[in-house]
């Protein structure tokens, strides 16, 4: 049994074969790329910096974020997002990038500075809005008042917040334009020598 093609598949068999073959020869050898010289962590922060005290907080971020992720190990990049996060008020991102820190090195007390406080600032916050709109009631004001509670004993203080010192109203200093003397012994012995009749 001998297996013929048409002239015209066999033709288009082999310019497939000839197209597959030069494409082989197109497609990038595989092999280790141009050395790249690599920027240390130390310049990439000291960037970030520089771009912050630009007032390019976005590029700032951007470069610390570009220098965790060639560190993965490193919690400096971290460290300087989260007080870079903490210093801007935005609380929820200080958090995590503190978190962050402390994945990379877990007595990181300024990243645990960092929680704490970013945490009870947010706390105090949403808990202003809650009383101006009058929203914490039930179980939301219970916890609260729990929390409270464990931190103020967690801090060792008698009372979390002390109330206001109330106001003391300053004497106000005589303001009238002329000064009363006071008399002399001379003018008070004259003065009754002079009324007598």
């Amino acid at each position: 049994m001998q297996f013929h093609l048409e002239p015209r598949l066999r033709a288009l068999c082999l310019a497939l074969a000839v197209l597959g073959l030069s494409a082989c020869e197109t497609m990038p050898r595989e092999g280790k790329p141009a050395p790249v010289a690599e920027i240390p962590l130390d310049v990439r922060i000291q960037d970030a910096r520089k771009l912050l005290a630009a007032n390019d907080v976005a590029g700032a971020q951007s470069a610390l974020q570009e220098a965790a992720r060639l560190n993965p190990g490193s919690a400096r990049p971290w460290q300087v997002l989260a007080q870079m996060h903490f210093d801007a008020g935005n609380y929820g991102a200080a958090i995590v990038a503190s978190q962050e820190v402390l994945a990379r090195d877990a007595n990181d007390t300024t990243a645990n500075n960092i929680i704490a406080v970013s945490g009870l600032r947010s706390a105090v916050a949403a808990i202003a809005y809650l009383r101006r709109v009058d929203g914490i009631h039930g179980s939301a004001r219970q916890e609260s008042e729990q929390l409270a509670e464990r931190l103020r004993d967690t801090l060792g203080l008698p009372v979390l917040v002390p109330a206001p010192e109330p106001v003391v109203a300053k004497p106000t200093p005589n303001t009238r334009r002329g000064t009363v003397k006071p008399a002399t012994p001379a003018a008070t012995a004259a003065a009754p020598a002079s009324t007598k009749p």
